[in-house]
């Protein structure tokens, strides 16, 4: 039998084709391998006479592989933002009369921007909506080949345009900014819950 040191020699002198199996004990043959693929020595199949020694790790690396490949063949997103918007110059605009109307619309725009997949779902939509007389707060998630930025602007003109028709709404136009901003998995349930409880928020904070 070889010692290591003597079958890691032999194994980058060598060709594969000429290593007999009966050259190397087990561990060594394991080592052997290894080595062999760091030096890139390693053919599809080890040649005559050579075959691949037990090594559970091995074959475990290799299924693993062929799992995440398949599984990430497709594009999985979970995109979330905080959408926030004002009226312009922060004049109290959105009457209490029309709030949930006005969230209804919004929500319908959102959806309507969402692309179906074939399973019925949508690659995003509203989670949750609230706010004051001022401003608008937003919880979305957005499909990654859609800007926020384009989503701000169908959201707030057809909106205005929207609450400007109804017969007893006024003139009404939104502040040309927002604020956008990413949530993770994790804060999605706080953020969702500070929206829906922005009359408690406000009662004692103004913002």
């Amino acid at each position: 039998m070889r010692s290591n040191r003597e079958a890691m020699q032999a194994l980058r002198s060598y060709s594969l084709d000429n290593v007999n199996q009966e050259d190397f004990n087990e561990p060594t043959r394991a080592a052997c391998v290894q080595t062999a693929k760091r030096c890139r020595h390693l053919a599809p199949g080890l040649g005559p006479g050579f075959t691949t020694p037990t090594n559970p790790v091995a074959p475990k690396e290799r299924r693993q592989l062929s799992t995440e490949e398949t599984t990430m063949a497709g594009t999985f997103t979970s995109l979330h933002y905080h959408l926030i918007f004002s009226t312009k110059n922060r004049a109290p605009l959105i009457k209490e009369r029309h709030r949930e109307r006005l969230y209804e619309y919004i929500g319908g725009v959102i959806r309507s921007e969402c692309k179906v997949l074939q399973s019925g779902k949508r690659t995003g939509g509203l989670i949750a909506i609230g706010g004051m007389p001022d401003h608008l707060h937003v919880l979305v998630r957005w499909p990654q080949n859609r800007t926020v930025s384009n989503l701000m602007r169908i959201v707030k003109s057809r909106s205005s345009r929207w609450m400007s028709d109804l017969p007893d709404a006024g003139s009404f136009s939104w502040q040309e900014g927002y604020g956008a901003f990413s949530v993770s998995q994790s804060g999605i349930a706080d953020v969702d819950s500070y929206i829906r409880n922005q009359a408690d928020h406000h009662a004692t904070r103004s913002c």
